[in-house]
């Protein structure tokens, strides 16, 4: 059984490593392709940029958020962008004998147009190249012909396909069309970017493909459009706060356009007019305090357009414009992080969707910010009212002033009052919109290239030595696993149990295993270990009963399948070769087995004939063994219907009572014990009971048949004997090893 183990052991190991090799041929390589890329952080550096340069003047500030950056990269958009870019929807394969490679580029075919009906499903097909212009494209177990340039109506939509390269090949194509929500999930889990060194602002960005190429090329074009998309983005809140000073700068360029045909008005009217030393001093304390109540204004007029901004979209998510120079710093900040927080939720709904709760987080975060910034700007209006009352009242004594001027030049200097008023706000817009469009121009992309896509020339999948060595821990642990588990739950009786203490009951022989197809291991001029063994048996009897020789033994067992004919026959012709007259009765009336072993035929009569008529004689059925001449065998006959009942016959008293006259030595073949109860009820006819357990086939609860019998005493003088030992093992406890895995050769008893 061991040996058979190990046979196991090794057909299940080479099994498996030959489904590693089977399963590694069927995996397509990969390849990876790897980029670091630099995201702009200018707190970090302090290299001297476009950027730099006008952070210092306080145009810019682009502090960026390194985790953010990565999810924006991994975003649906940006992966649409450069899969639509690549045409990486559309796949051409080479059809092998394992698997399909992937061809890219492609060398043949491409798509032009394709217009699916559903834009959900993967469709694939196969095309041959018949010539320049035609090919044959199977789809669905049908045959469509269509011409390169042109489109082909198919079931499920019209596609137009190109002769990339103007070639012909004979070989079959396998093309591919992928949703794009599949592809940017299979894109997406292929793709990582992550910090390369803790505390840096380089990413390192891989990602995994069949082609090598065409992981380069992807990498190359998600660098790209990240790049744009960041350029777009940073560049929308300038567009906005251009967007509102044009506005205010055409309103204040008509007004001041009326107040300069003022001035040229009334000089024509009046000549030219000078202003006296007073009025000019006067003009100059106007004009400053005219600045001061302008830049009120204006920062009121921004406050009161964010206010507005944000109380009116209280329920959209749109950025504010900030670049107004808002002379308080507080609110500059808070306006910043609005807009950050407003970028964040863009990036959360791309890659966690729109009902995420971390959105959800995210808007609440917005909200509660909006709340606050509309209160501080109510206050900082608050504070610029006073400010600006206060510039008023100065301004209203310099007017005072003015009216003791003569009225002419005091009208002069009205108008270029008004003047300086309209030319300083209108230079003012100008200053502020001219650093809005130098930040755009001067902005540049987030994400800098430090080391370009590169792929290594070693695929990094399928990990053969990994397969292999799984392939080989499985092909141990499953053989290992089922032997466990068969020995768990397998009962039955193995060799190292000690059934002697199990039992309670004395071991007459262990009789090694029969590898022959002879029933009769027991001959005159033989010496294998199964036939010593039961010679073994044989001398053993005598210890059973001490000084009164056995003349009539029953033999049973617990189950059939465990030998007990077997035993029966055979210590029987042990008995007979010593020269005792042996007979073997066949009282399993139910499946008699000695006909088969003794090859009576089915004229003899049996037992069941002499028990039920009673004109037989015991000679009527009494056969030859055919194999010694003291060995006579009494068969079962006609299987009766009624074998228990049968079995009580009075008959058979007198039948065993001759045999015992006729006889030295009487085997009864019974029933097994476990079956029916036939065994015992020849308890009285009997001295000594032979009980047949069976290595690998009687099972641990069948011992407790053995239990019962020796506590009840239901079987006289009961004992085991234990069938199939292993070879080497048969006979230990008496001095007998037979280690070899073959019988000793028949040989002939040397004569005395």
């Amino acid at each position: 059984t061991s040996i058979s183990r190990w046979y196991f052991f090794a057909v299940t190991l080479v099994l498996a490593v030959v489904a590693a090799r089977f399963y590694i041929k069927t995996l397509a390589p990969k390849y990876s392709a790897v980029s670091l890329v630099l995201i702009k952080d200018e707190g970090n550096t302090t290299s001297f940029t476009e950027e730099s340069l006008f952070k210092e003047l306080g145009i810019l500030d682009l502090q960026q958020n390194l985790v953010n950056e990565t999810l924006v990269m991994k975003s649906s958009p940006i992966l649409s962008k450069a899969i639509d870019n690549l045409g990486l929807l559309y796949e051409n394969y080479e059809v092998g004998k394992y698997r399909n490679s992937i061809i890219y580029p492609s060398l043949y075919v491409e798509v032009l147009e394709w217009d699916p009906k559903d834009a959900r499903k993967l469709y694939e097909a196969e095309v041959i190249i018949n010539n320049l212009n035609q090919y044959t494209l199977a789809y669905e177990d049908q045959s469509f012909e269509g011409e390169f340039g042109k489109s082909l109506e198919l079931p499920d939509g019209n596609l137009t396909l190109g002769n990339k390269r103007g070639v012909n090949s004979s070989d079959p194509i396998v093309l591919r069309i992928v949703p794009m929500d599949d592809k940017i999930k299979k894109v997406a889990r292929r793709l990582s970017a992550e910090r390369e060194v803790l505390k840096s602002s380089v990413i390192r960005m891989s990602y995994d493909d069949e082609s090598p190429e065409r992981a380069e090329a992807f990498l190359t074009e998600l660098i790209k459009v990240y790049n744009e998309a960041s350029l777009k983005e940073k560049n929308q809140v300038y567009t906005n706060s251009i967007d509102l000073i044009n506005e205010r700068i055409d309103a204040i360029a008509a007004d001041l356009s009326d107040t300069e045909q003022n001035v040229q008005a009334f000089k024509q009217r009046y000549g030219s007019t000078e202003v006296s030393a007073e009025g000019t001093v006067l003009l100059k304390e106007m004009n400053a305090s005219n600045k001061e109540v302008s830049n009120a204004q204006i920062q009121l007029r921004v406050l009161n357009y964010v206010e507005s901004f944000l109380v009116r979209n209280r329920n959209n998510f749109e950025f504010v414009p900030t670049n107004e120079s808002l002379n308080n710093l507080t609110l500059a900040n808070q306006l910043k992080s609005f807009n950050d927080l407003l970028n964040r939720r863009e990036v959360q709904r791309t890659d966690l969707g729109p009902a995420h709760p971390d959105i959800k987080l995210t808007e609440r975060q917005i909200q509660n910010l909006r709340v606050t910034i509309i209160d501080n700007v109510r206050s900082i209006k608050s504070d610029l009212m006073i400010y600006l009352k206060a510039n008023q009242e100065e301004l209203s004594e310099i007017e005072g002033k003015m009216r003791s001027l003569p009225r002419r030049e005091r009208e002069l200097m009205e108008i270029e009052r008004q003047r300086g008023i309209k030319e300083n706000l209108y230079l003012y817009l100008l200053q502020k919109r001219e650093e809005s469009a130098i930040s755009m121009v001067a902005t540049v992309p987030n994400g800098s290239v430090v080391e370009p896509p590169k792929a290594d020339s070693d695929p990094i999948s399928p990990y053969k030595q990994l397969i292999y060595g799984l392939a080989v821990v499985l092909g141990l642990a499953i053989p290992a696993l089922y032997v466990l588990v068969t020995d768990l739950l397998d009962n039955r009786i193995r060799m190292d149990e000690d059934l002697e203490q199990l039992t309670g009951l004395p071991i007459g022989a262990m009789i090694a295993n029969n590898q022959s197809k002879d029933k009769i291991v027991v001959r005159s001029n033989t010496r294998t270990a199964i036939s010593e063994t039961f010679r073994l048996l044989r001398a053993n009897l005598v210890y059973l009963t001490p000084g009164k020789e056995i003349q009539t033994m029953l033999v049973t067992s617990s189950i059939p399948a465990e030998g007990k004919s077997f035993i029966a026959l055979n210590l029987a012709v042990s008995q007979a070769l010593s020269g005792k007259k042996v007979v073997i009765m066949e009282l399993d009336l139910r499946k008699p087995k000695q006909e088969e072993y003794a090859q009576l035929d089915d004229q003899n009569r049996g037992i069941v004939n002499y028990l039920i008529d009673p004109s037989l004689t015991i000679e009527d059925i009494i056969a030859p063994s055919g194999i010694d001449d003291n060995l006579h065998v009494i068969g079962c006959g006609p299987v009766p219907p009624n074998p228990s009942e049968l079995i009580l016959a009075p008959r058979l008293v007198d039948l065993v009572q001759k045999l015992k006259e006729r006889y030295d030595f009487i085997v009864m073949d019974t029933p097994p014990v476990g079956m029916v109860s036939d065994a015992l009820q020849l308890k009285d006819f009997v001295e000594a009971s032979l009980y047949v357990i069976r290595i690998g086939q009687t099972r641990r609860p069948h011992l407790k048949i053995l239990r019962d019998i020796t506590s009840s005493d239901k079987l006289p003088n009961p004992f085991l004997v234990v069938n199939d030992v292993p070879l080497g093992k048969a006979g230990y406890n008496y001095g007998y090893g037979y280690g070899s895995s073959k019988y000793y050769e028949d040989t002939p008893s040397p004569k005395k």
